[in-house]
């Protein structure tokens, strides 16, 4: 439904490349002239624009759980899982939360991120990229079983850690990309705070 890729390929990639289209439903054959190829252009716009919406309700509906305090992440924050009768409710997850306690502990006593990071790797503790149990993250990840100290600075940066939930801190530069930006913190951001989420 991206009319400018589209258009692209039925009007000039196609007939350039000896392409031959046909859509029998909107009578379009790009080997002939056709009533469907002159009303195309209209089309594409159309479908363009349906998307657009749904991507509109969509985001807005996200947008309106977030405030409500639902979690609408892919990935609970390292320490924290679904709950089992709700999955838009962070609970603590009694397996990694020691180790986000050891995290903050070791910084509170003088040590690094590196050292805390070099300190997690020796007693092999999972790293947050292999609790995604996404195969897609292992494999772009160069060494997935080492901790490193990025993930130990977003841990001690993370104010999920202290009860506040904070979504919506980025946002897609438009629906036909999948690149996003980060957006400024607000006061009447999408952030609550729950006392059963609270370390």
């Amino acid at each position: 439904r991206d009319y400018i890729d589209t258009g692209r390929y039925i009007e000039r990639y196609f007939p350039e490349n000896n392409i031959r289209y046909i859509a029998v439903n909107d009578d379009i054959d790009t080997f002939h002239e056709t009533s469907g190829s002159d009303m195309m252009p209209f089309r594409l716009g159309v479908n363009d624009m349906y998307a657009k919406d749904i991507s509109k309700k969509v985001r807005s509906a996200l947008l309106a759980m977030k405030k409500s305090g639902k979690f609408c992440g892919s990935v609970p924050p390292y320490g924290y899982m679904r709950d089992p009768n709700n999955k838009y409710q962070l609970i603590i997850n009694p397996e990694t939360a020691p180790i986000v306690k050891q995290v903050f502990d070791l910084y509170v006593a003088g040590y690094g991120s590196c050292t805390i990071a070099e300190f997690l790797t020796r007693e092999g503790y999972p790293t947050p990229v292999l609790l995604k149990n996404s195969q897609k993250s292992i494999d772009n990840a160069t060494y997935p079983n080492i901790w490193k100290d990025s993930s130990i600075n977003n841990i001690l940066r993370n104010r999920v850690y202290t009860g506040c939930l904070i979504q919506h801190t980025t946002k897609n530069i438009s629906y036909k990309t999948k690149k996003r930006k980060r957006k400024e913190l607000q006061h009447n951001s999408c952030s609550r705070r729950s006392k059963t989420n609270r370390w």
